[in-house]
């Protein structure tokens, strides 16, 4: 239940959270604790490779090289590492609280005879719901990227919460087609940022010169 805990955290998290350096450190935690809980759910089936392929997959990309290459695509390229997932706005909070509570009331209500299932469901369902919150709110490509990654770690929340496991050709496709997804989110990242902070530049430049103006003259 620990765990539970600390993932719902680290959800929310990043919807206080002002700039992006932190968000990709609570997606990295994310990951470390799926794998934690895969380990727990799973580890029984120590001869299946696939949940070995599966516990690699959550602790070396989802925990470690997620938040480390989007913050290599990212750094150095933007003008602010401020970001806001949700507008501060009352309306706006009230919706996410609204979200993660009736998330977590649905999950509840589903397996009704043991409390840590329905945790876990309701957990899993917040991530995905307040992903897609995200989606809806962001118009940048780096909250796209956080609303995009966290619906993904939701989902397999809610995967381990089945006792059974994929077969393993069907894992590593999985774990394939997460990682193409990654590195082509991060180098729209890339090219995005770059192109807006040009921009900006660019739309700053004749400002800067027409300040400089009066300074010259006299």
């Amino acid at each position: 239940m620990v765990l539970l805990v600390a993932i719902l955290i680290a959800v929310i998290a990043p919807l206080f959270a002002r700039t992006w350096r932190v968000m990709f450190r609570m997606l990295g935690l994310q990951g470390l604790l799926l794998a934690i809980i895969a380990y727990q759910n799973l580890g029984h089936h120590g001869d299946d490779i696939a949940v070995w392929v599966l516990i690699a997959d959550l602790v070396v990309l989802r925990g470690l090289f997620v938040p480390y290459f989007l913050h290599r695509m990212v750094a150095g390229r933007v003008r602010s590492s401020e970001l806001e997932l949700v507008p501060s706005n009352l309306v706006f909070w009230g919706i996410a609280v609204f979200i993660v509570i009736t998330a977590l009331w649905f999950g509840f209500k589903i397996p009704p005879v043991d409390t840590l299932p329905s945790l876990h469901l309701g957990v899993a369902l917040t991530a995905v719901l307040l992903g897609l919150y995200v989606l809806t709110l962001q118009t940048r490509p780096i909250g796209q990227v956080i609303g995009a990654v966290t619906i993904e770690n939701g989902v397999v929340l809610l995967e381990l919460l089945l006792k059974h496991h994929v077969a393993l050709p069907v894992e590593l496709a999985l774990t394939g087609v997460f990682l193409m997804s990654i590195i082509a989110f991060g180098v729209l990242l890339r090219r995005l940022e770059t192109a807006e902070a040009n921009e900006a530049n660019e739309a700053n430049a004749p400002n800067a010169a027409n300040a400089q103006l009066p300074a010259e003259d006299v």
